[in-house]
């Protein structure tokens, strides 16, 4: 009997000693939280900004989102414990590698756009109510805890955000306040250097054996884009990047894959000079090609006053580029209002597009060309890739040389998608399945039922719009056994690309 009053006796004060534990040290960490907490409020510039944006700044601090989500993160003095640097460092660099907070105080402070898929990450972790994660909660909730006002504060901050500078004036009421837009904008250009660029975009003599044109890997015919997995270059030289479209490429926060063109002007260099794509040496050579064609010189003169110039060159054809906007497609008309615009099956699928987080990268009216995101969230999807690894698999590092920027890439726009295949960086999904079930798992950290995956594709393949007032199609894109394949066989592409004469191709209409 007494044995078992020892025991009982023994547990209890055991029990009561983790509580005072876990309250001492509950109590010291709260204590740094309120620290770190004022200093961040004391280094907070919110001078003329507006109420709701400045409480929203003011919690964001209180809170402690930076202790995790700030680059460079100062940690706190209780890190020197042996082990705990470590693992606080492992979470400070995965949260970063998801959302960073300094460039959403740093834009309200100035008076700009918060970024939109930061606006909508935010949105997504305070929908579910999975930021604080219970691991931090656990020790950081006196001063960290969100209540349901703090969340509908932030929320009601966002939908300001999204009014003040990403209106969207088109879409029905239910849908004012979504991540996505339907197309809206219309890219203020220049008709007589549209057309200039045009003929620029089709011409083969920007490219060194006066063979390849931008529209040899980028046809307006066939979604923009050349549907290789990897782009055919000069010589029969294999590219090592799939050809993104260039329908809907204006929206994009920069170009290429790894977004190393600040703009369309930039992108257009970057081929022409490139010696496994179209392999030209200097404006010199090419500019002398050009002026054998008299009226195209009599077309620079009457556009520039500096006339025929490389940089005149790319201007053009990035002018012809900001028209290639694609509109009102089936999803675009769900947006406005039109409820029947889409099946049931379809809208489920666009249901669990939001529920699974997809709109937390594919943002805006492109759906896309936002942000850099790594490849491979939650496991690495170049690890378990089959076939050769290519070069431009290092996505972004290759352009900022940056260890952590390893496989980061611009999202890339899912306008049009069902009919831009192969997909990836190196085209490895053949099919929109295959492309929606990796990003699925590598990305969300979920797996799609079969009847899941049918409906979001289904739903994708709502989002082809219109050019020129004609629905786009591509004859490259077949039913393959109930998927939709978009494929060319390269040595077709290399006898069409060496076997025609200009124009290589014509408007739509």
């Amino acid at each position: 009997m007494n044995n078992k009053k020892y025991i009982k006796k023994a547990i209890v004060s055991a029990i009561a000693l983790g509580i005072v534990g876990y309250g001492a040290i509950v109590y010291t960490v709260h204590k740094e939280d309120v620290n770190l907490a004022n200093k961040r409020l004391d280094a907070l510039s919110l001078h003329n900004i507006d109420d709701l944006s400045a409480q929203a700044m003011r919690l964001l601090a209180e809170k402690g989102c930076a202790d995790c989500h700030t680059l460079n993160s100062p940690l706190p003095f209780y890190a020197k414990v042996p082990g705990v640097k470590q693992t606080m460092q492992a979470d400070i660099d995965k949260a970063n590698q998801s959302f960073e907070l300094a460039p959403v105080v740093k834009a309200v402070e100035q008076h700009q756009a918060v970024n939109q898929v930061a606006l909508a990450k935010l949105e997504f972790v305070l929908n579910n109510n999975s930021m604080p994660i219970p691991k931090y909660l656990a020790i950081h909730w006196p001063s960290a805890y969100l209540s349901s006002a703090d969340r509908q504060l932030l929320l009601d901050w966002i939908k300001h955000q999204r009014q003040q500078y990403y209106p969207n004036p088109t879409a029905a009421p239910q849908f004012k306040n979504l991540a996505i837009q339907p197309i809206h904008t219309v890219f203020k250009t220049d008709p007589a250097k549209v057309a200039l660029g045009l003929s620029l975009y089709n011409n083969i003599h920007l490219s060194a054996n006066n063979k390849y044109a931008c529209s040899s890997c980028h046809s307006i015919h066939t979604g923009g884009t050349d549907n290789l997995p990897t782009s055919l270059g000069i010589n029969n030289l294999d590219d090592p990047m799939n050809a993104p479209t260039v329908y809907d490429s204006a929206f994009n926060m920069s170009q290429f894959w790894n977004g190393r063109a600040a703009d369309l002007a930039a992108q257009a260099a970057g081929p022409i000079f490139n010696p496994v794509e179209m392999g030209s040496k200097n404006w010199g050579n090419i500019i002398a090609k050009l002026k054998q064609d008299p009226q195209l010189v009599k077309l620079f003169d009457a556009s520039y006053k500096d006339g025929m110039t490389g940089a005149n060159i790319t201007n053009a054809i990035a002018e012809y580029e900001k028209t290639l906007i694609t509109p009102n497609s089936r999803f675009d008309q769900y947006l406005e209002g039109n409820v029947s615009a889409l099946t049931p099956e379809e809208i489920e699928g666009f249901k669990l597009f939001l529920k699974t987080g997809c709109q937390t990268c594919h943002v805006g009216q492109s759906m896309g060309g936002q942000s850099y995101e790594k490849m491979g969230v939650y496991s690495s999807f170049f690890a378990n890739i089959k076939g050769k690894h290519l070069e431009g698999d290092q996505g972004r590092y290759l352009v900022t040389h940056n260890e952590k920027q390893m496989h980061y890439f611009k999202v890339p726009n899912l306008r049009n998608i069902a009919i831009t295949g192969p997909y990836f960086s190196g085209g490895r999904a053949a099919t929109l399945s295959e492309a929606v079930n990796a990003m699925a798992k590598y990305q969300c950290n979920t797996d799609f039922t079969p009847q899941e995956t049918k409906a979001m594709v289904a739903y994708l393949k709502t989002l082809t719009g219109e050019y020129q007032g004609k629905t786009l199609t591509n004859s490259n894109c077949h039913d393959v056994n109930g998927q939709q394949v978009c494929s060319s066989a390269k040595d077709q592409v290399w006898k069409q690309v060496t076997g025609r004469k200009l124009p290589t191709e014509m408007p739509l209409n």
